[in-house]
């Protein structure tokens, strides 16, 4: 039986493909734990194995071969055909039903659909992390990781399906809920003596409508799904929107410390509705005195929504302002002057960070004395503040807030005429979705889209993009 087996699982996976190994190994990693790929061969015949008879090492083999769709396999070296294995699963099955209803949406998702995902859903991972997903299984298996997605934690994946309109794959996770939390897997060799098994097969493909806390990295996605009406779906209840409707609708401040892109910035902001004020060529202390003097100023009680844009050479968390080296302002700390504690008059309104920075190479930047005399939120390792309550509503001090940071090199700053492709595609997407009813989100995963294949064509000028926000409702500019 042995030698049967092991030829079995050879010839299986000399005709499985590389992604379809990886898709194997996601479905048995409960089975298989401490597993690579590259032992996954010889751990399904040990697997197998331990199965304790002929009969269940087929069911073992037959399933995880119906599951890759390789009904090639399963009539070429397992004698039996998809029908058979269909009606097999309605009584007994093996893996994880979890497990597989991940390989299914995998399997539903397009490339340009995962980079929209990447982008909107993944703000707990590291950017290296990002870059090697090379489908939605990876991202799933990195957020397990995290504790932040298992069988009984789906809201992320949830949320995220929601925010690119995939009403079918979101249909799907509600059912997979709807018919109970799967029992905690157990060893296999119970389970194959006790006969038992998941309760079904995954649901059959159906035909949705924020996110709490996002960060992305500039993977290119086009034929983004645009927020427009689905066809046929009926909508219990429309998503909860941010009131727009004071004039100005709100105010925009714009310092310009590199010298470029200010004046369109401000012209943009202007056309959008926005009271705009613009600085340029600001230090540090200057940049921060300006900042704080806004956040107490009477005109943000009487705005819907504030706007900051920043551009400044820095790092990832610190703008120089006008210096080359340094210590620098912290993106966090100007987050925190608007915040509902630092900024009453913008509680429960939407506030968005828009920054541009370039970065400098091996620039010393440190926390500065800026920095230490703010009061600080908890952003922890999910970028979401502390709840706090008063007598009235509970709202976190850090709700509603948007930042969408644009990295690129400083040396940028040393051509003619220099204008960012960030600054450019952001100006023509807000203008061009203005009045139409788009989501921003769904505009700025289109601005992601664009400044990402500029990038891919223009390898001397590459741009990234982070986004995070705890956005509570729909916003539209």
């Amino acid at each position: 039986m042995e030698d049967g087996l092991a030829s079995s699982v050879n010839r299986m996976a000399d005709a499985l493909s590389m992604h379809e190994l990886r898709t194997l190994h996601f479905l048995c990693s409960d089975l298989l734990p401490n597993t690579c790929v590259e032992d996954l061969r010889g751990a399904l015949i040990s697997l197998a194995q331990a199965a304790g008879n002929s009969h269940s090492t087929r069911m073992i083999l037959t399933e995880l071969m119906f599951h890759l769709k390789r009904f090639d396999i399963l009539k070429k070296v397992l004698g039996t055909s998809r029908q058979e294995v269909e009606s097999m699963l309605e009584s007994r099955q093996v893996l994880s039903r979890y497990r597989v209803l991940m390989v299914d949406l995998s399997a539903d998702l397009g490339k340009d659909e995962l980079h929209s995902l990447v982008f909107l859903l993944s703000g707990r991972l590291p950017r290296v992390k990002l870059e090697s997903a090379s489908s939605f299984l990876d991202v799933v298996t990195e957020l397990e990781k995290l504790d932040d997605v298992s069988p009984e934690k789906l809201d992320l994946i949830e949320q995220g399906f929601q925010d690119i309109h995939r009403v079918d794959l979101v249909r799907k996770i509600q059912m997979f809920q709807k018919k109970g939390t799967p029992r905690k897997h157990l060893d296999h060799n119970q389970e194959t003596k006790r006969g038992v098994c998941s309760p079904t097969s995954p649901p059959p493909r159906l035909t949705v409508c924020p996110i709490v806390q996002t960060k992305g990295s500039s993977l290119a996605s086009k034929g983004l799904k645009m927020s427009v009406a689905e066809t046929g779906v009926h909508c219990q209840q429309a998503p909860e929107e941010y009131i727009m409707e004071t004039i100005p609708r709100g105010v925009c401040i714009i310092i310009d410390c590199v010298g470029c892109d200010g004046d369109m910035l401000k012209q943009t902001f202007q056309h959008l509705g926005f009271k705009v004020i613009l600085h340029t060529l600001l230090c540090l202390v200057d940049t921060h005195s300006v900042l704080r003097v806004l956040s107490r100023s009477p005109d943000l009680q009487k705005s819907s929504a504030f706007v900051c844009c920043l551009l400044s050479r820095g790092s990832e968390t610190h703008i120089l302002a006008t210096e080359s080296s340094g210590p620098g302002l912290s993106l966090v700390a100007v987050r925190q002057l608007f915040d509902a504690q630092s900024c009453p008059a913008l509680k429960g309104k939407p506030k968005l960070f828009f920054v541009q920075i370039y970065a400098i190479q091996e620039a010393h930047v440190w926390s500065s004395q800026i920095d230490e005399c703010l009061e600080t939120d908890d952003w922890g390792p999910s970028g979401c503040s502390n709840w706090q309550t008063d007598a009235v509503k509970t709202i976190p001090v850090s709700a509603d807030v948007l930042s969408c940071v644009c990295m690129t090199d400083a040396q940028l700053l040393d051509r003619r005429g220099h204008q960012s492709v960030y600054w450019e595609v952001m100006r023509s997407t807000l203008l061009r979705f203005h009045g139409r009813r788009i989501p921003l989100l769904d505009a700025l995963t289109e601005v992601n889209r664009a400044v990402c294949e500029y990038s891919q064509r223009n390898a001397n000028e590459s741009y990234s993009i982070s986004l995070s926000h705890t956005l509570r409702k729909t916003l539209y500019l």
